[in-house]
């Protein structure tokens, strides 16, 4: 958890249009993320799933349920969610399982539903200026943007929007080339 999460979990969530009965946060972390969906979607029904066992232990009131369980292959029947949320989530993902993430947050976002994910942004011009990276650590594999809307639009996805996201969103807007960003966010839809 960042300073930044509440503003990000702000921006995931809406970055859904219409209906928002059921949400799944992935990735649950210290749950901010539940209680910022809740405040946006009060009579919504929020679960989460997290890889780490103790984060789904001690999760505010704000989620229906958490499950201890990859986003890779979830317990979670076809076409239920109508929002799916991942912040931060997919450079936590190795390379060899992307593909079925992806393919699993398909499986179980219902017809019209959004898939909001952030990511840190390889081609942020911070990152080149350093000679830095996003990997190490717990980053596992890093996602350059055309590449990942291709992911998402080669598993069934209509990609609704993409742009920048992180600490400099806040400071001036969402809407400068993306270079300029540590993050970014793309909202997909299952069609």
């Amino acid at each position: 958890m960042d300073k930044f999460s509440g503003k990000r979990y702000s921006q995931l969530g809406k970055s859904h249009k219409g209906i928002c009965n059921t949400i799944l946060d992935v990735g649950v972390g210290s749950g901010i993320g539940g209680v910022v969906l809740k405040s946006i979607y009060p009579n919504a029904n929020i679960f989460g799933i997290d890889i780490v066992e103790n984060r789904t232990l001690n999760v505010p009131k704000a989620y229906e349920q958490v499950r201890y369980e990859s986003g890779d292959n979830t317990s979670f029947e076809d076409n239920f969610f109508n929002l799916i949320v991942a912040g931060e989530v997919l450079e936590h993902v190795p390379v060899n399982a992307i593909d079925d993430f992806i393919h699993e947050m398909f499986r179980i976002l219902a017809q019209g539903g959004t898939f909001a994910l952030t990511t840190p942004n390889p081609d942020d011009i911070k990152m080149k200026i350093r000679k830095g990276t996003n990997l190490g650590g717990s980053h596992v594999s890093q996602h350059f943007i055309h590449e990942t809307c291709t992911r998402l639009r080669m598993s069934g996805f209509r990609i609704r929007s993409v742009h920048g996201s992180g600490k400099t969103s806040s400071v001036i807007g969402k809407r400068f080339p993306k270079l300029i960003y540590g993050s970014y966010l793309i909202a997909a839809v299952k069609i």
